[in-house]
């Protein structure tokens, strides 16, 4: 599938979106399928009441869902006389082009001169070019896109169907062509970069307004024009205020809450939220970004499931912190390592994410952030190489080709074995997990 990969054959680089119908055996998708690649997308059926189609198949390969019609699905054209029968009289099904002939479908419509056009079309073949179809209109108003944000906007845009988040049903949803064009012309006012629309970003089209900066030229919608004018404010304050899911964010707690036990992840993607021991407090208008938790330094810590195992491949992890002291832990994981901390000597940001070979040791910085400011600190491993963040500043880095593995949960304001001195004193704020490299 090199079509598929940036820097390969498709799409000049791009890499071409391939979406499979996930077939309509009634059962989890088969391991032979070309839709359980990583590659593809693959596209599973919805009835006219968003339901999962009775004969789609499902599990956790599924991306996404498509209309599909709830009619009956045949490989073959045994028992033909019902089949004819049964599509006669179904009305919750798709109208396509068609083969004209005996092997099309057009034999069971009910106006017998649509050669060339079926009214009677079913099944998750008829739901996954709809999908395509959507990616397409993604490409005419952004046709630089990679394979990799197409699938994201496609994916993320989707109507919400079933349990909340990715489910082996629904995959993110049926897709919605509407939010999708939304979402993507979202990001297109995004000027910053920041994945949200905001003053910042409107701070920035004025200035380029004044100065014709093409940097800032978004409108119209369907294709720019070169020009920097009221049209592209007027399509800057339609999506004003709008935040927009970012490419690679498993996990993401806000900590907004004002009270209760539980820290929302919201993000969608694992739905891992968290529960808080030892009563850190709720901070609704303390935060770097809103709201923030205040731990005590003495039982206070956060507990989550499972998110990711470092060992799979490259990722990332991010927070705002105040606060903090020597051998305090930011984030760890409960049988695995200390994920970011401040060192035991001198309070420098570290991280004891290694590799399994021998010889491999902590990565330490020179920079502390314990001054009683708010510090965004941040852990990338890019499959080759450890580096660590501070204000979205590089500030140690070293050459890794693995980590070690881990399955478990996360601990939030303190160590891996709950150690008395490893408990967080201050604030955090804004935890997020990526399931690949990030550049802050």
């Amino acid at each position: 599938m090199d079509i598929t990969k940036p820097g390969g054959i498709g799409r000049d680089g791009k890499g071409c979106v391939v979406c499979v119908a996930a077939g309509n055996t009634k059962n989890q998708i088969p391991s032979t399928s070309t839709a359980t690649y990583l590659e593809v997308i693959s596209i599973g059926a919805t009835d006219d009441n968003d339901e999962h189609c009775w004969y789609s198949c499902y599990g956790p390969e599924l991306d996404l869902t498509a209309p599909g019609g709830s009619g009956i699905v045949m490989p073959n054209f045994v028992q033909k006389q019902y089949v004819v029968e049964f599509m006669r009289s179904s009305t919750d099904l798709l109208w396509t082009t068609d083969i004209t002939g005996e092997w099309g479908c057009n034999r069971f419509n009910e106006n017998p001169d649509l050669l060339d056009y079926t009214e009677k079309m079913c099944g998750t073949s008829g739901a996954c070019p709809i999908a395509a179809g959507v990616a397409a209109l993604i490409l005419s108003i952004e046709p630089e896109l990679s394979n990799e944000k197409v699938r994201h906007f496609l994916t993320r845009s989707a109507k919400d169907l079933g349990e909340p988040g990715r489910d082996d049903y629904y995959g993110w949803g049926r897709v919605d062509a509407r939010a999708a064009l939304d979402m993507v012309l979202a990001k297109r006012c995004d000027l910053n970069n920041d994945w949200k629309v905001d003053d910042q970003d409107l701070a920035i089209l004025n200035v380029a307004i004044d100065t014709n900066d093409l940097s800032a030229d978004i409108a119209p919608p369907a294709k720019r024009d070169g020009i920097v004018d009221e049209q592209d404010l007027e399509l800057m304050m339609q999506y004003l205020d709008t935040e927009i899911p970012e490419i690679g964010l498993i996990s993401h707690w806000k900590l907004d809450e004002t009270e209760g036990g539980i820290a929302y992840d919201s993000a969608g993607v694992e739905d891992c939220n968290g529960i808080l021991m030892g009563g850190p407090v709720w901070l609704p208008d303390g935060g770097i970004v809103s709201g923030a938790l205040q731990f005590d330094g003495v039982d206070d810590y956060v507990s989550t499931d499972p998110i990711l195992n470092p060992a799979d491949g490259s990722f990332g992890v991010f927070a705002w912190v105040k606060g903090g002291a020597p051998g305090q832990v930011v984030i760890s994981q409960t049988d695995g390592a200390n994920w970011l901390l401040a060192d035991p000597s001198g309070g420098n940001l570290m991280t004891e994410l290694k590799g399994s070979s021998r010889g491999a040791a902590a990565l330490v910085s020179q920079t502390a952030t314990a001054d009683g400011n708010w510090h965004r600190i941040g852990f990338v491993w890019d499959g080759s190489n450890r580096i660590l963040y501070i204000d979205d500043e590089e500030v140690a880095r070293d050459t890794q080709t693995d980590i070690g593995s881990s399955e478990s949960g996360l601990y939030f304001g303190v160590s891996n074995t709950l150690a008395p001195n490893t408990f967080w004193s201050g604030l955090i704020d804004d935890i997020r997990i990526y399931n690949r490299a990030v550049s802050p």
